[in-house]
């Protein structure tokens, strides 16, 4: 299992906490900042989770990136999914708000290169930066990775 946490802005904010179980498709289990449990099935084995609030709503997406093929799976708290490709086998996916426009940026850091690539969300243009060396590891990588 993977223990990862977010904290959200808004209307909803507060820490949130999330057990991402990593097997077959299976349930992530999720405790908000008011005590309710939520549980939900999302991801498959080998898959990384990326929640973050990817619309700007100020509520916290339920979201995987699968590291065999880039994708980025979220399902925003209306229940729409989005996806997009993103990063390679080898990169560790970094998703925060680098733009500061209150959404989650979908953004990796390549290890062989030490580049981070970030997709800013207020424009969609890409935003590179060389910073780190293949045996560094970010600090917003998820705990147990």
């Amino acid at each position: 299992m993977k223990v990862i946490s977010h904290c959200a802005k808004g209307r909803n904010a507060g820490m949130l906490f999330a057990v991402f179980a990593v097997k077959k498709e299976i349930p992530v289990y999720i405790l908000d900042s008011s005590g309710q449990k939520i549980t939900t099935a999302w991801g498959k084995d080998g898959d990384v989770p990326v929640i973050g609030d990817y619309d700007g709503e100020g509520k916290t997406d339920t979201a995987i990136w699968r590291p065999s093929t880039g994708e980025w799976w979220i399902k925003q708290s209306n229940g729409a999914v989005v996806t997009k490709v993103w990063g390679q086998n080898g990169d560790v996916p970094v998703a925060r708000d680098y733009d500061g426009d209150g959404k989650t940026d979908y953004a990796v850091w390549r290890p062989s290169t030490g580049e981070w690539w970030v997709i800013q969300s207020s424009n969609n243009g890409v935003k590179t930066e060389l910073w780190g060396e293949s045996t560094d590891i970010p600090v917003n990588q998820p705990v147990g990775q």
